[in-house]
């Protein structure tokens, strides 16, 4: 856990983050992230994927 092992948040206890807290940072979160990265790694494993199937359903 984040506040176990990091010096900067040890004062909060674990219940001093709300629920909403949490729905706050998810959305922002969100909001700001770049998943080009993983969607062209998702695609290249598709891609390998069905090179693989090919290749098997061939006989190889």
């Amino acid at each position: 856990m984040i506040i176990e092992t990091d010096p900067e948040f040890a004062s909060l206890a674990a219940n001093a983050v709300s629920d909403g807290d949490i729905h706050a940072a998810c959305l922002s979160v969100a909001a700001g992230i770049d998943l080009s990265e993983e969607i062209g790694a998702a695609e290249f494993r598709a891609a390998l994927a069905a090179l693989r199937a090919a290749k098997q359903a061939k006989g190889g």
